[in-house]
């Protein structure tokens, strides 16, 4: 789960000295109202590297815009 996985690298983060702990709760649940993007993957990297369109890259620079215009009000 989300929460094992949080915990999990946040005491590998302690143990390396660094000592900023991953808060493991979604946007919502810690009260920031954005719209989380979608994993880009290789495919859609490469796509967009060459020039072409991929569905996946077009969607994440809809919610950019979306999340830049929450940010601003």
């Amino acid at each position: 789960t989300r929460r094992m996985f949080g915990e999990c690298i946040s005491k590998h983060q302690e143990l390396a000295g660094l000592s900023e702990p991953v808060d493991w709760r979604s946007n919502a649940d810690r009260g920031i109202d954005l719209i989380p993007g979608y994993h880009k993957g290789w495919q859609a990297h490469q796509m967009e590297k060459e020039g072409l369109f991929s569905p996946i890259v077009a969607e994440n620079a809809q919610i950019l815009e979306e999340n830049k215009e929450r940010i601003a009000q």
